[in-house]
């Protein structure tokens, strides 16, 4: 480890080799899912037009894609560097501090962007009418400013907790320590503000926007598009499975200081990203066009499972048989019908 890199306890380290591997396995996951899904989602939207929902959505939805790269380049490359090394390798105190404080924006941002993403959908099934004249420009001015709302936290805790930057063994990661009593309120108060509230306004508002989805259904004519609505209410649902975890532990903290391995501690920070990698797979279930973009793409690369070409040939020929048959059986009973009134 660099001599100019401070740790915490170093009981907290995991020693036994097996068990620091799964965790570096589980994390190398992590990252390969998010670059990989992620990468697709934004050429996907951006040179295909493969997601086709309302433009606020598509773009922030490309956002949330952009905030979950980060997050797997800044925050969990590192931790598995640490989980294999078992020790902090990427450089002096200066590169931890930078990646800490990057590590506090990112993930504050990524979650209000998924709060952004619900609440634009709910006012798009509220308001289709005036829903229809909201271009790009809106979310992206929502993205910008939730960007600037995010620089809070990392500022907060630098002034408040200046030096206190150490490599944290217990989730191999750089961290800052909140042992002064004015660091610890203030980062109770920031999870409050940037963890908390945005869980309790995703569970309120998608099941808000489930209640109008319902009854829109069934006093318009019209057909809602539920396509839209189902991939947001199951973003809600990862998003709310992934951070559940990590407010327990973090109000409920007291409860585990006697967690001598800080296995507890390990789990909830884990869970948090598996909002990070959820989105590809879930859009590649929920949304249409996506899903059919992936198809496509696939059997252009693996021609074994079946062309693009054979399958639209295919639909065609089914289509023109279908309709040949029709028009013969027409013709079959017009036939019986003439000879009958001949008779």
């Amino acid at each position: 480890m660099e001599e100019n890199i401070t740790t915490n306890d170093a009981s907290y380290a995991i020693e036994e080799s097996r068990l620091r591997y799964i965790w570096a396995v589980y994390y190398i996951f992590i990252f390969l899912s998010s670059v990989t899904g992620d990468t697709i989602i934004l050429v996907a939207s951006i040179k295909f037009n493969a997601i086709r929902l309302h433009k606020l959505i598509v773009t922030v939805i490309q956002y949330i894609a952009c905030c979950d790269l980060a997050v797997s380049l800044f925050v969990v490359f590192p931790r598995i560097t640490s989980l294999i090394a078992n020790k902090w390798i990427l450089g002096n105190f200066h590169a931890c501090y930078f990646l800490c404080c990057v590590g506090y924006f990112l993930v504050p941002v990524g979650i209000l962007n998924i709060c952004l993403m619900i609440g634009f959908k709910l006012l798009i099934v509220k308001s289709p009418l005036r829903a229809k004249n909201w271009g790009p420009k809106r979310a992206i001015v929502s993205c910008v400013v939730i960007a600037l709302a995010g620089l809070v936290v990392p500022v907060t805790f630098v002034i408040v907790d200046t030096e206190d930057v150490a490599f944290d063994f217990k989730i191999y990661q750089c961290n800052f320590g909140f042992k002064t009593p004015l660091a610890n309120s203030v980062r109770k108060a920031c999870s409050l503000l940037f963890l908390a509230l945005p869980s309790f306004f995703v569970m309120t508002t998608t099941a808000w926007l489930l209640k109008i989805a319902r009854q829109f259904t069934r006093r318009s004519k019209k057909n809602l598009k539920w396509q839209g609505v189902i991939t947001t209410i199951w973003v809600a649902i990862v998003f709310c499975i992934s951070v559940g975890p990590y407010c327990i532990y973090h109000f409920k903290s007291s409860h585990f200081d006697k967690d001598p391995n800080s296995i507890v501690y390990r789990v909830s920070q884990g869970c948090i990203y598996l909002n990070t990698i959820s989105n590809f797979y879930i859009y590649s279930v929920t949304i249409s066009s996506f899903k059919h973009f992936l198809l496509f793409k696939i059997r252009t690369i693996f021609p074994c499972l079946g062309s693009p070409e054979e399958e639209e040939s295919s639909k065609r020929l089914n289509t023109t048989s279908t309709s040949a048959s029709a028009t013969a059986e027409v013709e079959l009973r017009g036939t019986g019908g003439a000879t009958n009134a001949k008779e």
